[in-house]
C-alpha cells in the first residue's frame, strides 16, 4: 500500500514539473489603459471618444479599442530616468483639435511618443 501512495505521488510530481506554462500568455506584458473623453489625433490616427488599452512587450506595443479592434499608428517607446506614478497622456491642442504628444506608463519608466 506504501509502494503504491509513493508511486502516485511520484508521479504526479513528475506530471507537475514537465508542464509548460500557456504559451498564448505572457508574463512580461503589462496592459494599461486610458480614456478620452474627445476625439484626439495619435499619430496619424484619429482616435474617437472612449476606452483604449496599450499592451506594453518591451520596446513594442499594441494599442486596441474598447471593442478590441488593434490600432496602427506610428510611434515609439521611449524610456527616462525617472518612473511615472500613473498613466498620463500629455496632450497639444492644435489646428483646433487635440494631438496626444505622449503617454506616460504608470509604474515605469516607459513612454510612447507619438510622430
Amino acid at each position: 500500500m506504501f509502494k503504491r501512495i509513493a508511486t502516485l505521488i511520484l508521479v504526479v510530481g513528475v506530471f507537475i514539473v514537465s508542464a509548460k506554462p500557456f504559451h498564448g500568455l505572457r508574463t512580461d506584458q503589462k496592459t494599461y489603459t486610458f480614456t478620452l473623453s474627445s476625439p484626439a489625433q495619435a499619430g496619424d490616427v484619429q482616435l474617437k471618444p472612449g476606452e483604449y488599452k496599450i499592451k506594453l512587450d518591451g520596446s513594442q506595443f499594441m494599442l486596441t479599442d474598447q471593442r478590441g479592434h488593434q490600432i496602427e499608428t506610428t510611434a515609439t517607446v521611449e524610456n527616462v530616468d525617472h518612473k511615472f506614478t500613473q498613466t498620463s497622456l500629455m496632450i497639444r491642442n492644435e489646428d483646433g483639435g487635440s494631438r496626444i504628444v505622449s503617454i506616460q506608463l504608470g509604474n515605469t519608466n516607459s513612454k510612447i511618443v507619438f510622430q
